[in-house]
Order: structure tokens, then C-alpha cells, then sequence
């Protein structure tokens, strides 16, 4: 098995994907001593294109030139990944010239699809959603084109922040639903009265050393997270909760052990009022509800992410802090005037336009561990 690189003068780490993941793993891990080559769609105006060491932009494929290609892989250690929506090919060709992309290629397969890791959670015994695979009308419940229950049909691959789903009321007709997803390989979950949503981050490095950061309790709105909450302190019983952190911890990581994952992995749950944990969906990256590690940890998802990637000891996973971290999406950009008069730890993303439902930065409130 090839080795990780480790960090010596002139490490660089590679990035697949230029958002603000990717900005924030940058400046995160500047104190190593890194320089970061990154690979996107936006290039050098792109948030992590701004301030990577060399960046160049992929094509609407999401692949490169050969040319492109070797000047990327000549240079990096190691490579890092910023989406899940990345081209598997890209990754191959990456590993083809010798390079180890992390999480590999078995874990991004699975956590892209939404189908794939459903099966794959129910495979170690995680309860889930009740669902369907939709593929074709043959696949309507029951031969019907209404569903019976209020529904949420989703695409299997491609979508985030409610993107790639559509909400189906009991009594309504699927095939509209699927029309408006452009009829391509989906799932049809029963909708799950929840009570709390729980996040969690696990990391893993080669030697099978295992950190797990959580559970994070998070709030969305409009299908968009909000507000993440750390530690999680849901009103549920006793028991409850104690049950929901640790089966949300358990779960985390006996599938970061089954992938025999490398590099991270962040595990989206639905919390029942008793306290039942099912699994939602995961995605093989840093995640935007552990941005507040960079204020109430001694050392963030980003650097433990790398780290792992790069064969390093984890850091201290100590909490130093609890925190709120508030997402500032579209015109809540307008907030930042005030919020430099305030006590809060505030990150912009360096995006020139704002746009509805567009992530243009967040803040963190720290909070003292003896008042939560």
C-alpha cells in the first residue's frame, strides 16, 4: 500500500474543488508550513483559488488536460478533496500518476450516491429512512403516480443545500416531482418527523487511528444550514440524549472503519424524540458544520483533515470552548458591519457576487464550557 507523504519543506497538498472548503483548509493549515494546488471550476478568482500556490480550472466535465494533469500531479504530495461532486475520472487519472486522493476512490463512490450509501449503512445494521429507488415509472409505489405519505424525492447523486430534491405532499403526484428532477436515477424517502438533526465528523489515517469531532446540532432553513450548535444540547430526556450521541458516535465510526476510510467523513443524522438515531446522508469532506473547530478547538477539521491525509499524529482534540456558528447566505452579507462591533469569530469567503441561497461566509460565537 502506498504511503502518505508526510510534511517536509515544500510539501504541497492538492485540493479538488476552489470553494470556500478548500479556502478555509488553506488558511487553516498555513502555520504547516503548506502550499496548496488546487483544482476547480472557477480557478484564480474562485475563494480557494485566491489564495492557493497554483490553481487552474477544470473543464463542465470536470476533468483536465493531460498537460494540466501532470502539472498538478507533478507538484502535489498528496491530494485533498473540497466536493463530493468531483469527477471520478479525474480521480482515477490523479491516482493513475502515482498520487493518493483522500478519501479514496471506494468512499467517494459511495458517499455521492444517495442510494449507495443508504444500502451501505443498512449493510452494518443503521437504520434508515423508509425508501424507494426510482428509476422509471415502474417504480412508482404500488404502480401509483401519487404517494400515500408526505415524500421527498431526491437525485441520487448531485445535490446539497436541498438541491436535487423535491418535496411531495400526501395525495400528490410523483411523476411531476420527477419531471422537475429531469427524470434521472432517484430515491422517494418517506419523510421522517424528527426532532433534532445531528452532525458528525469522523477522521481516520492510515495506521486505522480514529477521531471523531461531535455530535453538532444543526438548524436549517430553507433547506440550507443556519445555525450549528456545539456541544449538541437538544431538549430530549436524559436517556434520550444520551442515547442519540452515542449511537450518532458508534455509528460514525464502525462506517469510517468498514470503508477503511483515509482523510475525513461527515455523518448527517435525523434524531427521534426517544432518542433513535437514523442516518441521513455523508459526505467525504470537511463539512460547514464543523467551521466552528476553528474557534472552540485546539485544532479544526481542517488541519486533523489533512493531518490524517498526510500520515502526521492527529492534534490536541481538545473543546476549549462551546459555540454557535451562524451561516451568512445571500444578503445576510449585509450583517457585516455590525457583526464587526460584536464578540464573534467572522470568516467571509471572498465571493464578489451575492446571490440567494449562496454561502458568502459565516460567524462563530464562543460560548465558556461552564455556561452550557
Amino acid at each position: 500500500m502506498m504511503r502518505s507523504a508526510g510534511i517536509k519543506p515544500g510539501t504541497v497538498v492538492g485540493i479538488l474543488g476552489d470553494g470556500q472548503l478548500g479556502r478555509l483548509e488553506i488558511i487553516r493549515n498555513a502555520h504547516l508550513g503548506l502550499s496548496f494546488a488546487v483544482l476547480g471550476p472557477g480557478g484564480k478568482s474562485s475563494p480557494a483559488g485566491q489564495l492557493a500556490s497554483w490553481v487552474k480550472p477544470w473543464n463542465r466535465r470536470g476533468t483536465v488536460t493531460e498537460r494540466v494533469l501532470n502539472e498538478f500531479c507533478s507538484q502535489v504530495s498528496v491530494v485533498t478533496i473540497e466536493t463530493e461532486s468531483v469527477s471520478l475520472d479525474l480521480v482515477e487519472q490523479i491516482e493513475a500518476k502515482g498520487k493518493r486522493v483522500y478519501p479514496a476512490l471506494n468512499v467517494l463512490q459511495i458517499a455521492r450516491d444517495r442510494l449507495l450509501e443508504k444500502q451501505f449503512a443498512q449493510s452494518l445494521g443503521i437504520p434508515v429512512a423508509p425508501y424507494r429507488v426510482i428509476g422509471s415509472r415502474a417504480d412508482f409505489p404500488l404502480g401509483q403516480h401519487t404517494v400515500a405519505k408526505r415524500s421527498i424525492l431526491k437525485t441520487r447523486c448531485g445535490g446539497y443545500d436541498s438541491l436535487g430534491q423535491v418535496v411531495i405532499p400526501g395525495g400528490q403526484r410523483l411523476d411531476n416531482a420527477w419531471q422537475t428532477l429531469r427524470r434521472v436515477p432517484c430515491i422517494l424517502e418517506e419523510a421522517v418527523d424528527f426532532a433534532y438533526e445531528f452532525s458528525v465528523i469522523v477522521f481516520r489515517n492510515e495506521a486505522g487511528q480514529v477521531l471523531i469531532y461531535g455530535p453538532f446540532e444543526n438548524t436549517h432553513k430553507d433547506g440550507i444550514l443556519d445555525v450549528t450548535r456545539y456541544p449538541a444540547r437538544p431538549k430530549l430526556s436524559e436517556d434520550a440524549l444520551e442515547r442519540a450521541i452515542n449511537s450518532s458516535l458508534a455509528y460514525a465510526k464502525e462506517i469510517a472503519e468498514r470503508l477503511e476510510l483515509v482523510g475525513i467523513l461527515t455523518i448527517e443524522n435525523f434524531i427521534l424524540e426517544n432518542g433513535a438515531v437514523l442516518f441521513n446522508e455523508m459526505a467525504p469532506r470537511v463539512h460547514n458544520s464543523g467551521h466552528l473547530t476553528m474557534d472552540c478547538f485546539d485544532t479544526c477539521q481542517y488541519e486533523q483533515y489533512v493531518r490524517a491525509a498526510c500520515g502526521l499524529p492527529f492534534g490536541s482534540a481538545n473543546c476549549q470552548h462551546a459555540g454557535v456558528m451562524t451561516n451568512l447566505i445571500g444578503a445576510d452579507i449585509e450583517q457585516v458591519p455590525k457583526l464587526l462591533t460584536r464578540d464573534v469569530k467572522l470568516y467571509l469567503y471572498g465571493k464578489s457576487e451575492v446571490r440567494p441561497r449562496r454561502k458568502m461566509g459565516h460567524y462563530t460565537e464562543c460560548i465558556p464550557l461552564s455556561c452550557v
